[in-house]
């Protein structure tokens, strides 16, 4: 990050409560520059910046700027006059320069903008411009960062973050999620619509005129000479965001829709004389339909966008209204209501576009399954399948048939057409009620999918790593929710492939061993090519922050086998009673490891959630449920003991990195940094993991690491752990009567004594009951006593530990024996001595 330098060429107009720069137009001009220069220099091929003039009734207006040299002839001084009457805007990316093709913008952004509106009813300008310098300030000290440019827009904020190198829209919607997600009262007002590729900006130092009554200046509040990495950014706006303690299970998931292109508008768009035909139909200026439903399409791909605009002139229509419409989210093209206004106004050619659009009706039902689930105690039985998205949803009975009734409408369609279901009861002459219709409807839809085979009957929603559609498991039919991962099921089969930096990432993470790096490609082989086994083995990456293990997660695990089929979870969320976590996932990834010895709960269920292959488990407010565990264990620690593994594990494979990740593999790998390359190596990496043999007996054993053996030294302290050597000294004898007193007892009856250079005392422990004895100064003297416990019959020894306040005492056998403690936290800070080796 880079420090925020002085802003010497700025200084404050104390009279105006703004910053100006002595010169306005100069101002502009590094404001775009600096926005804008990392596109111009990263995108080759003909391209250009926009400026775009609206206002509430007259046509658009269009400036563009081919290259970065050509901002300084921009003649901002010609856009003053036309700020009369329109509101100066500018697109936020660069623009292909041909007309028509599937895409009229590059995507590739230079810059995070957050926007935020207060919906202000001030009038004064003055007022309105202090109400946000306030919240500026706070919303800076909230964000925990200084923006590059924040912009008073007249009624909020815009704070830009420009970038140190350019990204893609994929990572613009992460900021999208992440703002939509965001639930912090300091940061109200925060709005997620100007992330959609058509929204625009408006430019500073221009006036607002959305009400001419209110005119409001456009000014730069603040300016940083400061750049983000993009996941530095990404990573501090979550941080904003309320963590969820674990992963919500939807029945099935449901994935963002492709948008396709249409026959329809794609094509009288272009067609002059259709279009001044539609234009001179009466009442054209006043109809909503084809405008609203013009706007939903067009709002998706902007080479369209001029010419909606110039349609809507043309035609008379509000370009305010028009403008409403392509700001609001989720909405789709009616194309049903389009056909019946086409009907309507008898536009022959138009008819046959809509007919071409909607295609032959039949179609319809076959882009659906469906599954009625008898196995549920609710009323979502009827599990719906979309064919061609591979997604579905569970519905109610009634809900059903509204399903069915919006996705036919969707397309144009009539779902009582469809089903050839008469509208009106030939007995009485009369038409169905509406709830006649619905249950004519869902019993046509039963006998058409039945008849068809399309209905299918389940106990349930289940989970197995294949492209069945249905499995069985302990006798009872599922459907199959499974979703693959992007790369899971590529292949290309090549004499060589190169994959020469995921290489080095995992040579890396695994401890730069070969042995290891040949195991762990060996354990992911076997994974990914018998996706319905499960390994008993587990593996365990430890050693400093930032070696790498965040990059295998979001790398190479999410991109081969899907982000949906891994959990990452913290350490606390083991113990946890609900066990959603290993349900529906491949793997499960535990941040930050540290499992005490004593944590016998932990352990064991460690043990069982990764090395059994059925499982049962508790989900919040469901019976428990017996599960096939398809789940495979991956832990990072940075802690130098992360688990207590004993000597005949059978189940971890442990790793060891005290380097941090090499630069070179971060700015090839990285996504951001350098787009589409990740990918070009992935696909060589998982055809390569596909041409390996690994069996079965070679990865559920684990490999005996360098870093294995040491994790066990680390665990066999032996039964003295700690003693200061000073009190050694002082009381040399009674230690050593008190050590071969130990010595002879079982070694499962005392296990540490711990002791402390100011005297504070010795902590005694009985592994079998738990005691503690803490014994200060005073309390030295009596150790002799102590000798004589190998004499004590083991119940009658030491009791039960009895808490008061921060106190820690024990009984032995009279009250004179009681002795508190009044710090034992700090009495545990002590040096290692080992009595045995000494």
């Amino acid at each position: 990050m880079i420090n925020v330098q002085s802003e010497t060429s700025k200084m404050e107009n104390k009279n105006s409560n703004i910053f100006t720069y002595t010169n306005i137009n100069n101002l502009r001009l590094n404001f775009l520059k600096k926005l804008f220069q990392k596109q111009f220099e990263e995108i080759d091929g003909e391209k250009y910046f926009e400026i775009r003039l609206l206002n509430q009734n007259g046509k658009p207006k269009f400036f563009k700027v081919e290259n970065l040299e050509d901002f300084e002839n921009i003649d901002f001084e010609e856009f003053k006059k036309e700020n009369e009457s329109y509101n100066i805007y500018f697109s936020q990316n660069l623009r292909k320069k041909e007309s028509g093709k599937a895409e009229n913008t590059y995507d590739c952004y230079s810059y995070v903008v957050l926007d935020f509106d207060f919906n202000l009813k001030e009038k004064n300008n003055n007022k309105a411009l202090e109400f946000c310098k306030n919240k500026y300030k706070s919303i800076k000290k909230e964000l925990g960062m200084v923006p590059s440019f924040s912009v008073f827009t007249g009624h909020g904020l815009h704070l830009y973050f420009t970038l140190e190198k350019n990204t893609n829209f994929e990572n613009i919607k992460k900021i999208k999620n992440i703002v939509e997600n965001l639930k912090n009262p300091n940061l109200k007002g925060i709005d997620s619509k100007v992330y959609s590729p058509s929204q625009i900006l408006r430019l500073p130092y221009f006036n607002n005129i959305k009400n001419p009554k209110e005119v409001k200046k456009s000014i730069i509040l603040e300016e940083n000479d400061i750049e983000y990495d993009f996941e530095e950014l990404k990573e501090n706006l979550e941080k904003l965001t309320p963590k969820t303690s674990k992963k919500e299970f939807k029945t099935i998931e449901t994935q963002e829709k492709e948008i396709k292109r249409d026959i329809f508008f794609e094509t009288f768009l272009k067609n002059e004389e259709l279009k001044k035909e539609i234009a001179e139909k009466d009442g054209i200026q006043k109809n909503d339909i084809l405008f609203k439903n013009l706007a939903f399409y067009v709002k998706n791909f902007l080479d369209l966008e001029e010419l909606a605009y110039e349609f809507v002139e043309e035609c008379g229509h509000s370009t305010k209204e028009f403008e409403g419409w392509l700001r609001k989210d989720s909405k789709e093209v009616n194309y049903r209501e389009i056909r019946n206004w086409v009907d309507y106004h008898h536009i022959s050619e138009l008819k046959n576009l809509i007919e071409k659009q909607l295609k032959d009706k039949c179609e319809f039902f076959d882009n659906y399954s469906i599954a009625y689930v008898y196995g549920r105690k609710n009323d979502f039985r009827y599990l719906v399948f979309d064919e061609k998205t591979k997604t579905g949803a569970s519905h109610k009975k009634n809900q059903l048939v509204d399903f069915f009734k919006g996705e036919s409408t969707k397309l144009g369609y009539k779902l009582v057409d469809l089903l050839n279901i008469p509208q009106i009861n030939e007995e009485n002459d009369k038409p169905y009620t509406k709830s006649q219709l619905n249950r004519m409807i869902f019993d046509k839809l039963e006998e058409k999918f039945e008849d068809e085979n399309f209905l299918t009957n389940v106990y349930d929603e289940g989970y197995e790593p294949s492209d069945k559609r249905f499995f069985e498991y302990l006798g009872n039919k599922y459907i199959n929710t499974y979703r693959a991962g992007k790369f899971e099921n590529y292949f290309e089969p090549k004499e060589k492939y190169n994959f020469k930096y995921i290489e080095k990432l995992l040579r890396h993470i695994t401890g730069d061993d070969d042995d290891c790096y040949k195991y762990f490609n060996k354990w992911l082989s076997y994974i990914l090519k018998n996706p319905t086994d499960k390994l008993p083995t587990s593996l365990i990456f430890k050693g400093t922050q930032g070696i790498g293990k965040g990059r295998l997660r979001e790398w190479i695990l999410n991109n081969i086998f899907g982000e949906q089929n891994i959990d990452q979870i913290e350490e606390d969320m083991i113990n946890n009673k609900w066990g959603d976590y290993v349900k529906n996932n491949r793997f499960v990834i535990v941040n930050e490891i540290k499992i005490d010895k004593n944590d016998k709960k932990s352990s064991k269920k460690i043990k069982t959630y990764s090395t059994d292959k059925d499982i049962s488990i508790q989900q919040k407010n469901k019976p428990l449920e017996k599960i096939k565990n398809y789940s495979h264990w991956i832990f990072f620690s940075d802690q130098d003991n992360p688990m207590n593994l004993e000597k005949k594990d059978r189940r971890h494979t442990v790793f060891n990195q005290d380097d941090k990740i090499p630069y070179e593999i971060v700015e090839k790998l990285s996504p951001e940094r350098n787009k589409g390359y990740l990918e070009q190596e992935l696909k060589e990496y998982v055809s390569y993991l596909r041409t390996l043999n690994p069996t079965h007996m070679e990865v559920s054993n684990p490999m005996m690491t360098k870093a294995k053996k040491d994790l066990f030294k680390e665990n066999e302290k032996e039964i003295f752990e700690a003693i200061n050597y000073d009190i050694f000294n002082l009381c040399g004898k009674t230690i050593d009567s008190l050590a071969n007193a130990l010595k002879k007892r079982e070694k499962n009856i005392i296990e540490y004594i711990v002791g402390k250079l100011n005297n504070n005392g010795l902590y005694l422990r009985e592994k079998n009951y738990k005691i503690e004895l803490w014994i200060t100064k005073e309390g030295l003297g009596k150790l002799d006593n102590f000798t004589k416990l190998e004499q004590i019959n083991e119940r009658n020894s030491l009791s039960k530990i009895a808490k008061r306040q921060d106190y820690k005492y024990s009984t032995i056998r009279s009250k004179d024996d009681v002795i508190p403690f009044e710090n034992p936290k700090k009495a545990m800070e002590i040096e290692i001595w080992d009595f045995q080796n000494s």
